[in-house]
Formats: C-alpha cells, structure tokens, sequence
C-alpha cells in the first residue's frame, strides 16, 4: 500500500510535464488495491479508514503541487463524510478551503485549476472557498453548515486559520447544544416525513429513512456539540452509550 513512497513519487512528480497522468494512475491504483482488499474481506472499518488516508496524501500532495508557497494564507479541510473519516468508495469529496484575506486574482485562478486538476484525475470533489467571516456568518443562519463544520478536519496549510474558524464556531460561540438540538430535531422530523416517518418500506432509503444512516450520525452530531465526543467509542468512554449498544 506504498502508493507515496516520498522519493520515488516525489521524482516522478519533478521529472513529469503531465502531472494529471501521474496522479490519475495513483488514483487507479489504490482504487484497484482497495477493490482487491475488499475481495479478501478486509474489515470494512478499515477499508474506510485506509481510503480516506490514502484520500488525504493524494490531495495533500497536488494541494502543495499547486501552492507551494500559499501555506499561510490558505486552508484546505475535509469536510462531511470525508472529514468523519469515512470516505466510501462511491462518496464525493467534500473540501473547504479557508483564507484569512480576500484572495488576489492569481490565486483566485489557482484554486480553479487546483479543484479542475482535481476533477482531471477522476476525483468527485464538492467544495467551498470561504473566509473564516463567512463561515461563521453561513453557519449562523443554517445549523446544516454548522454541522457540516463541527466535522471539518484540517488536511494542509495554515493550521491557525484553520484553528481559528474551529474556535469561532465553537458551542461558546455560536449554536449552543440547547439550540443545536432542537433545530437538528426539526430538521430530522423533516426528513423523516419525506420518507413516510416509517423504516418498513419495500425500498427503504438507508440512508435518510427512519433508522437508517443519518440518524446514527444524528447521536454522534447532538454529542459532539454537547460533550465533544468525536465518534462512539467516546461516548462509551463518557458513559453515554454502553459498550452492546
């Protein structure tokens, strides 16, 4: 699984006037290695974990392809499931990409063809460029965007611009859990009923239905923003949940 062995790829990457090829064919591989793992019943939890590394040093490294120079002025975070760390093999990658300062036009440009060479090399990217301002600013007026932050997780760049958009959408802050748990309420009613508040359909969504996948992310969503608690074997540390459950 030696994918980013620094010397060799770092000299092909030197040596390469067609940087999409080398990275597309990286891709293909650990997609290839991942298929394999998955035919000799590698654990799926680990599976997950694996691709969603092997997803960080991929776009680490074409991320410091394109700003060698930019590390303190820019962020770039993964976000939703990607910033769970459980990036599916089928999932969009979900990226945010702080700055501190309006960004000039010539990095403005950088960052198209950053998330262009993205799409080049075969990746699916969902992704938004905003200032730590606006972050907090979006996640005032919709508790899906705080969400979507409380997830963030930093990948490369300023780890201060990206410490600083963390602290300011903190609980302190902003979307204290009082008010967090009665709009994610609000919001899983919603869903709940575009989906006939019933889990015993014939073709039930098992992801957004009753039951399915978002209401298990709903318990780790209401905890993180109460107790901090980053995944459920925190909350079996802090005795919310027991160990069976």
């Amino acid at each position: 699984m030696k994918f980013f062995e620094d010397i060799r790829f770092s000299e092909k990457l030197a040596q390469s006037n067609t940087p999409v090829i080398l990275f597309s064919e990286t891709l293909k591989s650990i997609r290839e290695w991942l298929a394999e793992a998955y035919a000799d019943n590698m654990p799926s939890a680990q599976l997950v974990k694996a691709y969603t590394h092997l997803m960080d040093e991929l776009i680490t490294r074409a991320w410091r392809y394109h700003f060698p120079e930019l590390t303190d002025e820019l962020t770039i975070a993964a976000v939703g499931g990607y910033g769970r760390e459980e990036l599916h093999y089928g999932s969009d990658i979900d990226l945010l990409i702080l700055f501190e300062r309006k960004p000039q036009d010539a990095t403005r440009e950088q960052l198209e063809i950053f998330i262009r060479f993205l799409w080049d090399i075969h990746l699916e990217v969902g992704h938004s460029v905003r200032s730590v301002r606006e972050c907090v600013r979006e996640a005032r007026k919709d508790v899906s965007v705080i969400t979507n932050l409380m997830e963030a997780r930093f990948l490369d760049g300023s780890a201060m611009l990206f410490e600083s958009m963390m602290e300011q959408t903190s609980p302190v802050k902003i979307w204290p859990p009082e008010k967090f748990f009665e709009a994610k309420l609000e919001e899983q009613k919603a869903r709940h009923r575009r989906y006939d508040d019933t889990p015993y359909k014939l073709e039930p969504n098992i992801k957004e239905s009753p039951g399915g996948l978002r209401d298990l992310h709903m318990i780790l969503w209401l905890s993180r923003r109460l107790t901090g608690a980053a995944d459920l074997k925190q909350l079996v540390s802090q005795n919310i949940l027991r160990l069976e459950e």
